[in-house]
């Protein structure tokens, strides 16, 4: 059996890197796809898995729904309630992320029929912006449960963040971390870390155009490798914006096919239509390998 949890973990390094706990990283919203993994500073409802604090500035109750298609079959589904008052905002998330359908087989190889694997995500969070200050700050608490054939997992993972608002620069500065936690139960024997990270952000909205600049340098404590993010999010007329991110990633996943692979590996790109009520937007993100992640996303006030 612990061939079948292996095979199933290959897989998930195929498309993830190696760590543990990929499903922690995973992103589930189209901004985040489109911005290369960023976002930290930009409000979304992926937030909460990022910098709470972000959420903060919604003052509308908000839902948000997406599917995202990652390689190898693999695909992941989340909806989001955000409820802001007076005093903060709260909000509850839902993810799942469906692995595939493999053949199980016993341990003299012999076909036991086909088996699903996945991962689910519950996530409550709370934010606030600071009286009277140009600070704010969120925290959020996350379950997660993962099932890989006979064999499960169950980790508790907590997010934290600030948010300095700089407006005579038209600037943020962030400081989050990622992913600060427990595994409650583990597949097999052997004990395994969450994937913990820490990240500062800059945001800089640019004085004659409608563009958002935004670099991220997330650190992971589990493979110690830092990531620099450089992004940035056009805001055009009705309601349209277009975002565009690229990462030291594809540095990593350049594997020299062609000139127009390489140009393009590791780079998001989305674009994002917002109106009155009800938002939706369209994600893409090319790994060097020659695949892609694709998403849409709906929204809207309630």
């Amino acid at each position: 059996m612990n061939k079948i949890i292996m095979t199933i973990l290959l897989g998930l390094t195929t498309v993830f890197g190696e760590i543990s706990y990929p499903g922690l990283l995973t992103w589930s919203h189209t901004p985040t796809i489109a911005l290369a993994g960023g976002g930290r500073i930009l409000f979304g409802a992926e937030g909460d898995r990022l910098n709470p604090a972000v959420l903060s500035y919604e003052k509308n109750r908000q839902f948000h729904a997406s599917l995202i298609q990652f390689p190898a079959d693999i695909r992941l589904e989340s909806f989001s309630i955000l409820f802001p008052t007076e005093i903060s905002n709260k909000s509850l998330s839902f993810r799942h992320q469906s692995l595939g359908i493999f053949d199980g087989y016993d341990e003299s190889g012999n076909e036991t029929g086909k088996y699903q694997s996945g991962e689910t995500i519950i996530t409550g969070s709370f934010s606030k912006k600071v009286q009277n200050m140009p600070l704010r700050w969120g925290v959020s608490s996350s379950i997660f449960y993962s099932q890989l054939y006979n064999y499960s997992s169950v980790a508790i993972a907590l997010n934290g963040g600030v948010l300095l608002d700089i407006p005579i620069i038209k600037s943020v500065i962030g400081i989050n971390f990622e992913n600060v936690g427990f595994p409650l139960s583990s597949y097999t024997d052997h004990k395994e870390s969450l994937p913990s990270q820490m990240a500062v952000s800059l945001s800089k909205k640019l004085a004659h155009l409608p563009l958002q600049i935004m670099l991220e340098a997330p650190y992971s404590f589990q493979t110690e490798e830092l990531n620099i993010i450089l992004s940035g999010e056009f805001k055009l007329i009705n309601g349209i914006q277009i975002r565009l991110g690229t990462s030291s990633e594809r540095i990593n996943q350049n594997i020299q096919q062609s000139v127009s692979q390489s140009a393009i590996s590791g780079t998001g790109l989305g674009i994002n239509y917002v109106g009155k009520d009800y938002s939706i937007g369209i994600g893409s993100y090319f790994y060097g390998t020659g695949e892609w992640i694709n998403g849409i996303e709906f929204g809207g006030n309630f």
